[in-house]
């Protein structure tokens, strides 16, 4: 632990913040862990082993703190800890057992706010399967959330993210109005309301606009996707050191019309470029039609020219064009260029 601060303070660097990280791991110490590597990204903002280890100890933080849960529930159970269980297995992605845990502990007698957990739990669900029953399941707790929690914001905003994301523009805009009664005088939240209000007329009911999510499985966009973390002038760093890295091939960012290409040139990253795009396109319209909810990654193998990786999120999409597999880091870069919900490695073909 010594040799490794000593290290650090001589020579700051990404390498030397991710073994201090481990010293601490290694002895139990995951909160000062998740310290260093959050001082470590303030620091390097770009360094893809920073944000991997910081991930798997907040993923250890988290199995840890749901083995006690379980073992207390288990001892005596009620309703507060089954929140809590339900909240971490949400933050884990674990929606199976989040959404059990919300309705035992429902059933136990929890109050509002597992009930806003379980419409939060069906909302994420949602989100990423895009069908009409899932969809019937989120309204249905988003409105049993409001019920019970009738004087509070936190469920009538998530009744307009889940509207407006279907595009039921009008019941998104009957929302806000009760949100605007809630939380009245909000600047914000007032220009939501007159942006809903044009969009209203017309608008699909909640069941026709959820037929149409499943059959397209496309939703609308919200003002707050995007890249949150790294903004376009963040990223060529990114991409030159993904580049730079032995057997890479090129590294690449899309978005729309728009693509950062580091590795290739001219004609080559056109060409490049283009190919990751056609690539995506069809991945997207095969998953659509066999049903498995949005597109999160793909991979191509070739022999003779290696391998491309691709995470795919809503509207970015990082691409890795290397020999063989890419390296730890570089699946987490790939992952912070897609967004936060790219899954990358579940998809091959």
């Amino acid at each position: 632990m010594r040799r490794a601060q000593r290290r650090l303070a001589c020579h700051p660097s990404p390498l030397g913040y991710s073994a201090l990280a481990r010293e601490h791991a290694l002895e139990g110490g995951l909160t000062d862990a998740l310290r260093v590597c959050e001082e470590g990204l303030s620091a390097f903002p770009g360094s893809g082993e920073l944000v991997q280890l910081a991930g798997r100890v907040r993923a250890q933080q988290r199995h840890e703190r749901l083995r006690e849960l379980r073992r207390e529930l288990a001892d005596a159970p009620r309703p507060a800890l089954w929140r809590e269980l339900a909240e971490a297995s949400l933050d884990a992605g674990q929606l199976d057992r989040a959404e059990a845990a919300c309705q035992s502990g429902l059933a136990a007698g929890g109050d509002g706010e597992l009930a806003l957990v379980l419409a939060q739990v069906r909302l994420k669900r949602f989100l990423e399967d895009r069908n009409l029953v899932g969809g019937r399941l989120a309204f249905d707790a988003m409105e049993a959330a409001v019920r019970a929690l009738s004087a509070d914001a936190r469920p009538l905003r998530l009744g307009v993210a889940l509207a407006s994301r279907v595009g039921a523009w009008e019941e998104a805009r009957r929302l806000a109005q009760r949100l605007l009664e809630v939380e009245p005088g909000d600047p914000a939240l007032e220009a939501c309301y007159r942006s809903l209000e044009d969009r209203a007329a017309g608008a699909p009911s909640v069941e026709a606009a959820l037929r149409e999510v499943e059959r397209t499985g496309s939703l609308h966009k919200s003002q707050s996707q995007g890249r949150s973390q790294l903004g376009l002038g963040d990223l060529r760093p990114l991409l030159v050191r993904m580049a730079a890295e032995q057997g890479v091939h090129a590294a690449m960012y899309l978005r729309g019309g728009t693509a950062l290409v580091q590795g290739v040139r001219g004609m080559g990253a056109e060409r490049s470029a283009r190919a990751a795009r056609s690539v995506i396109r069809s991945g997207r319209k095969a998953a659509r039609r066999l049903g498995l909810g949005p597109l999160g990654s793909v991979r191509v193998d070739s022999a003779r020219d290696g391998s491309w990786s691709i995470a795919a999120g809503e509207r970015d999409a990082g691409v890795l064009w290397c020999e063989g597999e890419p390296g730890a880091w570089q699946e987490s870069a790939l992952a912070d260029l897609a967004g936060s919900d790219a899954r990358l490695g579940e998809g091959r073909s």
